[in-house]
């Protein structure tokens, strides 16, 4: 729901952004909520939101590299494919695998960076405690 929000939020701003809008509002969230947590130096938090934008763009990635087949089920039937029409607005319609594989690498890093981040908290986190026992 986050994604078709999107839609109707950037609808003001004209078609391009309008179909943009649902992709830019998917990342919009979760990368706020990033920077929140990071700010807060709440680094595993930031993690785990790190995991919440990977998981958005293997979601993306899977729409883009749909692009020309228009084989996944819309949420309304008769709706606009996003990613049809706007990779055929700029030219690109034949490069959907190529981008959407390029935005499944940008997931996969996201998932790789929110475990090292995740893992070197919690080691952190248990060296502090025992730092912690031998002083008491």
């Amino acid at each position: 729901m986050i994604h078709e929000a999107g839609h109707s939020i950037f609808i003001f701003f004209g078609q391009m952004m309008s179909m943009l809008g649902g992709t830019i509002f998917q990342l919009l969230i979760p990368v706020s909520i990033s920077l929140y947590f990071l700010l807060r130096k709440d680094y595993f938090s930031f993690a785990f939101t790190l995991f919440w934008i990977g998981d958005n763009l293997f979601n993306i990635s899977t729409y883009i590299k749909d692009a020309r087949a228009m084989n996944l089920p819309l949420l309304v039937t008769g709706s606009i494919h996003d990613w049809n029409w706007l990779l055929s607005e700029w030219g690109l319609l034949e490069l959907d695998q190529t981008i959407g594989g390029f935005v499944y690498l940008l997931g996969t890093l996201a998932l790789i960076s929110c475990l090292l981040i995740m893992i070197s908290t919690i080691i952190l986190d248990l060296k502090t405690l025992a730092g912690q026992r031998i002083t008491a």
